[in-house]
């Protein structure tokens, strides 16, 4: 049987504390609407949100590939950044930074 709950999350996602809904959706809201800033325009969107915890989305086009198709390094290490930021957010708030 599959769990959905950790099906793109390698197994892990029930690893974290899950965190109250609006919190989370506060959370998505300040990265995905109108996000004038590099993830933003990259096209990055938090999916998920749990403590310590942040799985994004793109999709991968031309604003994030390389000449060959392939997302450009940069855009993979600022998808990384970018949910590590997320992952801090969930842990110590958004007037942390």
């Amino acid at each position: 049987m599959r769990d959905d709950t950790v099906s793109h999350t390698g197994g892990r996602l029930r690893d974290y504390e899950a965190l109250p809904d609006s919190f989370c959706q506060a959370i998505k809201d300040q990265f995905n609407v109108g996000n004038p800033f590099f993830p933003g325009h990259l096209g990055f969107r938090v999916a998920e949100v749990r403590k310590g915890y942040a799985r994004l989305e793109v999709e991968n086009g031309t604003p994030t590939s390389n000449g060959s198709g392939v997302m450009h390094g940069g855009a993979s290490f600022g998808l990384a950044d970018t949910a590590v930021a997320v992952a801090l957010v969930s842990l110590y708030g958004g007037g942390a930074a």
